[in-house]
């Protein structure tokens, strides 16, 4: 399939991404959103244990949420 990478391409991009992670000190830690089930990446300070970055944002997963709220009650409403 053309919208399938390769399992070893995957794998040597990972690794060149852990490699780059380490020179620069930094960590992923992936884990899901309970309320929108996205996956949550975080970009960690080794040293400090800091938060560098989150994608998504926390702003961006709230916003998220509130529209699926909004359009669940669209939805009972119309039914």
């Amino acid at each position: 399939d053309k919208g399938v990478p390769d399992t070893e391409k995957v794998k040597s991009a990972v690794k060149e991404i852990e490699k780059f992670l380490a020179s620069n000190r930094r960590n992923l830690e992936f884990s899901t959103d309970e309320e929108s089930g996205k996956i949550v990446v975080k970009v960690i300070a080794s040293e400090t244990g800091e938060l560098v970055r989150q994608i998504p944002s926390e702003e961006v997963l709230k916003i998220a949420n509130s529209l699926s709220d909004v359009n669940s009650l669209l939805f009972n409403a119309k039914a």
